[in-house]
């Protein structure tokens, strides 16, 4: 099995898009209109059935252009960073309003924020103005700014979910290098270095239990796959030209798609399997 070429999805926009996975193989994408705008928009796949929305912005913030998308079921989210702190808008049966969701009490946020979800459960991560990651989760009502500690780049991080109590966090550290950290069901792990070099963000998800796939973007603006199964494997580089971190989903059980902006202001898209 191999990789499609990448294909170029329609629109002018400020980065790669967000990108999650509702119900089986349906991927939602989500990404902020071409400066000087400050709406996101929001499309569905397959595309042959959906054309792009405009679901607006937070009131009177500007935000940052790359956001993050979870789903569970028939309910979507979308987070981004607005104001240094976190704004969310979801979508369950119809668009809800944005809110304002704050932001740790040590620290503004920083990055963009990533997430995942797992049996009803968001988890978001951000790195903070004191260069510490902090996460926070929703279920059945959101708790408390964690802080995860380390002392990261700006760049967005990532997080994902292979299943319940699993949980992986990656971010960019002053070396440039990737630091994983996980979650088994119990307590946290300490940060571990995985390799890569990049000043620009990541992308993580999880096709199911035991795996999960890794995306930057390299030195030389290609883009980059690492992925854990039984041990970690070695770097795969999937071209692309991209000034920007990617974007990822897993829309069904061993399948990938992987997203960048390119240097025109429009999306690329990669799958796996071909």
């Amino acid at each position: 099995m191999s990789w499609t070429p990448w294909t170029e999805i329609d629109g002018l926009w400020q980065s790669a898009p967000a990108a999650a996975r509702e119900r089986t193989a349906v991927v939602h994408l989500f990404a902020k209109e071409h400066e000087p705008g400050q709406n996101w928009w929001h499309r569905e796949f397959p595309w042959d059935d959906s054309r792009w929305e405009n679901i607006g912005q937070p009131y009177a913030v500007s935000t940052y252009a790359q956001g993050a998308a979870a789903a569970w079921g028939e309910q979507l989210m979308l987070f981004v960073n607005g104001g240094s702190r976190l704004q969310y808008v979801y979508r369950d049966g119809g668009w809800h309003g944005w809110q304002d969701l704050g932001r740790p009490a040590e620290a503004w946020l920083a990055s963009s924020p990533a997430a995942c979800s797992w049996e009803g459960r968001y988890d978001v991560v951000a790195v903070g103005s004191d260069l510490a990651m902090y996460h926070r989760t929703y279920a059945n009502g959101w708790s408390d700014w964690e802080n995860l500690g380390g002392h990261f780049r700006r760049a967005t991080p990532a997080i994902a979910s292979w299943g319940p109590g699993r949980l992986d966090v990656f971010a960019v550290g002053d070396d440039r290098g990737i630091h994983h950290k996980w979650r088994d069901g119990g307590g946290w792990s300490g940060w571990e270095f995985i390799g890569g070099i990049t000043d620009l963000g990541l992308a993580a998800c999880s096709w199911g239990p035991g795996r999960i796939d890794v995306f930057h973007t390299g030195t030389d603006q290609a883009v980059y796959h690492k992925w854990f199964e039984n041990g970690w494997s070695g770097w795969e580089n999937l071209g692309g030209i991209t000034f920007q971190g990617p974007t990822c989903v897993a829309p069904f059980s061993q399948g990938l798609q992987v997203f960048h902006l390119g240097r025109e202001s429009t999306i690329w898209r990669r799958s796996f399997p071909f």
